[in-house]
């Protein structure tokens, strides 16, 4: 829930040394993390591209860490799809499953279709989406420092 936030409060904290395999949980700039348990009317399926201020982070399972190959899809092109509130996010929590806390798996958010446009008009969002989380980023240590 903290990675929606701006300038969270950081109330927990993990000894990754006592972790196996934790740099499967650790994050990297640039990747996007989508919260893959709670209510569907929350924050499950809400997603966010990772800042310099992520790098290194250990985060919990509870996330779904999306690495996009930037050679294929940009960053920022996916963040906007995939949060897009009327056609990305209702595509991504359909496939929640569960009762109390629904879930979303990996295969299946992996598996949803993005739609695809000339490389110049996907760039336009990406640079845009890319910049707002830049802005982002910046409102957040500006925040820390106040």
């Amino acid at each position: 829930e903290e990675l929606f936030d701006l300038n969270p409060p950081i109330t927990k904290r993990i000894h990754a040394a006592l972790v196996e395999d934790a740099d499967e949980y650790m994050l990297q700039p640039g990747w996007l993390a989508m919260a893959c348990s709670g209510q569907l009317y929350g924050l499950n399926g809400s997603v966010v591209l990772l800042n310099s201020r992520h790098g290194g982070v250990f985060a919990s399972h509870d996330l779904i860490r999306i690495q996009p190959d930037v050679g294929v899809i940009r960053s920022g092109y996916l963040l906007t799809v995939l949060g897009h509130p009327t056609l990305g996010r209702p595509a991504v929590i359909r496939n929640g499953y569960g009762t109390s806390i629904p879930h979303l798996d990996n295969g299946d958010v992996s598996r949803i279709q993005i739609p695809r446009f000339d490389e110049s008009v996907e760039d336009r969002i990406a640079d845009a989406a890319e910049e707002a989380a830049r802005v982002r980023a910046v409102a957040d240590e500006w925040r820390m420092m106040r």
